[in-house]
């Protein structure tokens, strides 16, 4: 849980993932990152949440700790196709 409280202001902290976070909770550096996991990777229009997995996207790309990163990818592709 520490490299998740490294992308959330400090106020918001260990939060309760079930349903995702507001937007605002993560730090002003990482908006611009977070977005564009929404857009392009994740292609989701519910900009207002974040997810744990679009954390460890931002984990990922920081660098604190790798992902299989192709096996993340089929994960989330797969989720897409069964919601189309």
């Amino acid at each position: 849980m520490e490299f998740v409280n490294h992308f959330l202001i400090p106020d918001k902290q260990n939060p309760n993932w079930k349903k995702g976070i507001p937007h605002s909770w993560v730090r002003k550096e990482w908006h611009i990152a977070l977005l564009t996991i929404h857009k392009y990777i994740t292609c989701e229009g519910r900009f207002f949440l974040v997810y744990l997995y679009h954390i460890r996207l931002l984990i990922h790309i920081n660098g604190d700790y790798t992902l299989n990163l192709p096996y993340f990818l089929l994960k989330i592709l797969s989720k897409m196709s069964k919601r189309v």
